[in-house]
């Protein structure tokens, strides 16, 4: 709350945007707690923070300044034990590149992990930053290639273990360089 309130102060939020802000986080960390793993729970804290985007652009970047610090300190504590949990092996997106974690002892000498792809970009779903069910363990790869667009498919809602392919229209399989000219 503290790094809240000093965002609040920084974007010069009025009252009733203060209000409007810790409003909504507060339902969303209450929804978190409920348990918010459907795809239509996490579609509507999407849609909502376009709503809200469009009519407080500052409460998006107060919760960026507050959320995202957030999700660095939690993807460097945490984020070894959650994706062992996870035991996923390859990338859910290209099932081509290992995605397991190797973690050696104390001495912190060497750790190797998949990256976090954000299937709901954080810069603009900053309350989702967070979510496990919008976090998709991936390779190098796939998350900067895909960067903030979206795939279209959410691992944790249609399987990771469904073998996805991403096909031309002619339906030969595309490699990477021709998915990711598909958006161009």
């Amino acid at each position: 709350y503290h790094i809240f309130n000093e965002s609040c102060a920084t974007y010069a939020l009025s009252q009733k945007q203060i209000i409007l802000a810790k409003g909504y986080l507060y339902k969303f960390i209450k929804a978190l707690k409920k348990n918010i793993a459907t795809p239509d729970n996490i579609e509507y804290w999407a849609k909502k923070q376009e709503d809200i985007k469009r009519s407080h652009p500052e409460i998006i970047e107060v919760w960026k300044s507050t959320l995202i610090p957030l999700y660095e300190s939690f993807s460097h504590e945490v984020a070894y034990k959650y994706l062992t949990r996870l035991n996923i092996r390859t990338c859910p997106y290209c099932n081509r590149q290992y995605t397991f974690t190797i973690s050696k002892g104390g001495d912190g000498t060497f750790h190797t992990r998949p990256e976090y792809d954000h299937f709901f970009d954080k810069s603009s779903y900053p309350l989702l930053a967070l979510s496990f069910y919008n976090l998709v363990p991936s390779c190098h790869d796939c998350n900067h290639g895909k960067s903030t667009k979206s795939s279209g498919i959410n691992p944790f809602f249609d399987g990771f273990s469904a073998k996805f392919v991403i096909a031309g229209k002619d339906g030969r399989r595309l490699n990477k360089n021709e998915i990711a000219r598909l958006n161009d």
